[in-house]
């Protein structure tokens, strides 16, 4: 995925930095890194809890608040600030 201009990789709510490799030919790594805000995925990941603030829904997992938004007739799921820390 792409998000402000940096690819990261992401699985299940990890989120990696794609790193180049450091030999010609060679396979690039992973580093896990925070999940980046403006980040979108189709699911939230497998264990998240639901958690209202303010009268709106997110999803949390790991620290990392997920906002459900409409994509068109699909719900997407989009990485935000704790809500709590900005009260």
């Amino acid at each position: 995925m792409t998000v402000n201009d940096q690819e990261y990789g992401y699985s299940n709510g990890a989120y990696y930095e794609i790193q180049k490799p450091e030999e010609e030919g060679a396979e690039p790594t992973f580093k896990t890194v925070e999940a980046p805000i403006g980040a979108k995925v189709d699911y939230v990941p497998d264990g998240a809890e639901s958690k209202t603030v303010d009268g709106i829904v997110y999803f949390v997992f790991n620290e990392t608040y997920y906002r459900p938004f409409y994509s068109g007739s699909d719900v997407v799921y989009m990485v935000v600030e704790n809500p709590e820390s900005a009260a």
